[in-house]
C-alpha cells in the first residue's frame, strides 16, 4: 500500500445520504489532494458527473 494514499469507507442506506455525504466533504478531500470516487455502473458515473458539474465542483 501507498503511504501516500488514504482511503475513506462509508456505508449508506440510500443514494441521497451517499450524496450528502460526498458534498459535505469534497472541498476538504480536494484540497488535501486528488479525488478518485468509485461508482458501480456508468450510469452512475454520468449521473455523478452531472451532480458535481451543477454543484460547481467540476
Amino acid at each position: 500500500a501507498n503511504a501516500d494514499i488514504t482511503q475513506h469507507v462509508a456505508l449508506f442506506k440510500g443514494a441521497s445520504e451517499k450524496w450528502h455525504w460526498l458534498t459535505q466533504r469534497l472541498v476538504q478531500f480536494t484540497s488535501e489532494g486528488s479525488v478518485l470516487v468509485f461508482v458501480g455502473k456508468r450510469d452512475n458515473c454520468a449521473q455523478l458527473g452531472e451532480n458535481l458539474l451543477a454543484k460547481d465542483f467540476a
